[in-house]
């Protein structure tokens, strides 16, 4: 709704004054921001349809960055607490959406990997698969998007994660993170990968 009534028509006009008075009553009703301090499902649909306008309406048509949207740093920082604190193996569809729906800035991909990577147990095989069901899908989303991973992507934190795994002995995981570089070798610089010399993702 908020979306809605931002969009329409400018102040100073009937419609446009009509709209700013409708969004001052929605911004004064205590009940919505309730729900969002939850950080529930309203809170997650609500990220994802957001940065869903401001894409197509701002970001690309005025080619403003991501950055510079008001409030951008601030809903971007309450999602990564929110990331961080909610187990990778239950994660609600509607903050898995939100993710995929933020991820409109490719900028964001290494920070979502690091976090997710840093609640990530290598020799529990239902946090590997967890990790890279996530992972995968969030490849998958930038593909959709027709976006290229971007240069300051951490290529090698990403693939010590992977071949942490692969150097590993467990059969299911092995499978489960050549399955990730399988579905995402075409967005994946061949030249990076090189095994190697030392796994410790710390260094």
């Amino acid at each position: 709704m908020l979306i809605v009534i931002t969009n329409n028509h400018s102040k100073g006009t009937p419609e446009g004054d009509k709209n700013f008075e409708l969004l001052k009553n929605v911004l004064n009703d205590t009940k919505w921001q309730k729900r969002f301090s939850k950080r529930g499902i309203a809170y997650s649909f609500f990220l994802n349809e957001w940065a869903k306008h401001v894409n197509k309406t701002i970001v690309v048509k005025d080619n403003v960055p991501w950055q510079d949207l008001p409030g951008y740093n601030t809903l971007i920082k309450n999602f990564l607490i929110e990331l961080k604190k909610r187990d990778l193996k239950r994660l609600p569809e509607a903050l898995v959406d939100a993710s995929v729906g933020l991820l409109r800035n490719e900028k964001l991909l290494s920070i979502f990997i690091a976090i997710v990577y840093s609640k990530t147990n290598i020799y529990e095989s239902s946090d590997v698969f967890a990790v890279y069901e996530i992972i995968n899908t969030w490849l998958k989303s930038m593909q959709n998007y027709q976006k290229m991973i971007p240069s300051t992507f951490d290529y090698n934190f990403f693939l010590k994660g992977l071949y942490l795994v692969i150097d590993g002995e467990h059969a299911l995981n092995i499978a489960k993170a050549l399955w990730v570089i399988y579905n995402h070798f075409n967005m994946l610089p061949s030249k990076k990968f090189s095994y190697p010399k030392s796994l410790n993702l710390n260094s």
